[in-house]
């Protein structure tokens, strides 16, 4: 009975424990989702560069138009100077 002078209950650590592993669990859901959200929109920022290069090289004549994209050359023309 020396945890009595303490204020702490027989299961104290046994819930104490059960708490901490909830804000652990809580912690890497949210540190998951982050992570989900940055690779996400590092993807979303990749294609878009990957359609200005496509769309420069398509104007440029380098290549052909096999996506069918059919870019408006006069923008990309403008916008490269």
């Amino acid at each position: 009975m020396s945890n009595s002078g303490r204020g702490e209950g027989i299961h104290s650590g046994f819930y104490g424990d059960q708490q901490m592993k909830r804000y652990q669990i809580i912690l890497g859901a949210c540190a998951f989702f982050l992570a989900l959200g940055l690779v996400g929109s590092m993807d979303v920022a990749e294609a878009e560069a990957q359609a200005k290069v496509y769309e420069k090289m398509v104007c440029a004549g380098h290549w052909p138009d096999y996506e069918g994209r059919k870019p408006s050359c006069d923008t990309v023309q403008s916008a490269a100077e």
